[in-house]
């Protein structure tokens, strides 16, 4: 079992602007969601929990699959993290392909590199398996990580959170 302490700082290298992404480790998936300044108002909404997961996928070149969530206390989110399966260790990355069904998706909030609070959620079934088509997808396409940005970009501007979630091809509820 791994203890993380809440207000500590994580051992891992976390970007200094506020957003959300999806990586894999030796347990499986997680979402980190880094938001500077998180508010006690939102902390207790994080621990409110996950009300619904969706799964965007943008049919683009790399294909790219966001995750959107919805929380319970509608203060905080939805938050939507992508997946740049290039940039993952490729032992966890395979541990995470191959894991049984269903896939329970660590959520770790932090500020600036001090978690702010933990969660999981059951990854739906048919959203592992539509995810993990996505990953192969990537795997099998040829691209650099700027042409994963410029295209994240692209979606991104295109698309607000919400209407991510109102276009997801799976959402759980």
């Amino acid at each position: 079992m791994i203890t993380i302490p809440i207000n500590n700082p994580l051992r891992i290298s976390v970007p200094r602007i506020e957003g959300c992404w999806l990586q894999t480790d030796a347990q499986g998936l997680n979402l980190n969601l880094n938001f500077p300044g998180t508010t006690l108002e939102e902390m207790h909404a994080f621990t409110q929990g996950v009300r619904s997961v969706g799964l965007f996928a943008a049919d683009t070149c790399p294909p790219i699959p966001f995750l959107i969530l919805t929380f319970n206390d509608k203060v905080f989110g939805p938050v939507e993290g992508s997946f740049d399966a290039r940039s993952q260790y490729g032992e966890y990355l395979k541990h995470f392909m191959n894991l049984p069904l269903p896939v329970r998706m660590g959520i770790f909030l932090s500020d600036m590199g001090r978690i702010k609070g933990i969660c999981h959620v059951p990854l739906p079934p048919k959203v592992t398996l539509a995810l993990r088509t996505i990953i192969r997808r990537q795997l099998e396409t040829e691209y650099t990580t700027m042409d994963f940005a410029r295209v994240k970009l692209n979606v991104q501007t295109a698309y607000t959170t919400r209407q991510l979630l109102e276009n997801a091809a799976y959402i759980d509820e």
